[in-house]
């Protein structure tokens, strides 16, 4: 796959501006400044294989540059990602985990922390909100809470399930107190 970037100045005429290949391309986020861009792979076919989270220098969007990258089995299909201050949070449809990394450093990014609970699997989408993760868990159909303010020891702090309501939960939205 490919990192694209896109110009929409001309809403009716985008345009590529640039591209850079990233093998099995899967989820894609970039930092408050758009200045780095972090692709997460896909890798369905065998989850116990290592991923990678490639971190990429979009600072001259003509031009974008390979800055770092991480290979690590939690990073194997990563469906989610989201940047909050100096860190990254990833989860992954075929595991148990929620993978904490730290970015301060783009050019040497490493992985605070792994969280694992039964309660994960199946993630398909986070988001957070003041070190609190919210995450969606679609084979237990429930959005799953975990405390993050301490990195090094995230805590399972509540779930939400309702196999009517609930069914195989994609996407969330964090709106004050309410998903």
């Amino acid at each position: 796959g490919y990192l694209h970037i896109i110009n929409v100045t001309d809403k009716r005429n985008p345009t590529i501006l640039s591209n850079i290949s990233v093998y099995k391309a899967r989820a894609v986020v970039a930092d408050d400044m758009y200045n780095y861009a972090f692709v997460g792979t896909h890798n369905k076919s065998n989850p116990e294989v290592s991923g990678e989270l490639h971190v990429i220098d979009i600072t001259n969007k003509s031009n974008p540059k390979y800055l770092a990258k991480i290979t690590h089995q939690t990073l194997t299909d990563v469906q989610a990602m989201y940047i909050e201050g100096d860190y990254l949070y990833t989860s992954a449809w075929h595991r148990d985990d929620l993978t904490i990394i730290n970015i301060a450093n783009k050019s040497n990014p490493y992985i605070q922390t792994i969280f694992k609970h039964p309660r994960l699997y199946g993630s398909m989408d986070l988001r957070v909100d003041n070190n609190i993760v919210y995450m969606t868990s679609e084979y237990a159909n429930s959005i799953v809470i975990v405390d993050v303010n301490n990195k090094t020891n995230p805590q399972l702090i509540g779930h939400f399930c309702n196999t009517t309501s609930l069914y195989y939960p994609y996407e969330l939205e964090v709106i004050g107190d309410e998903i």
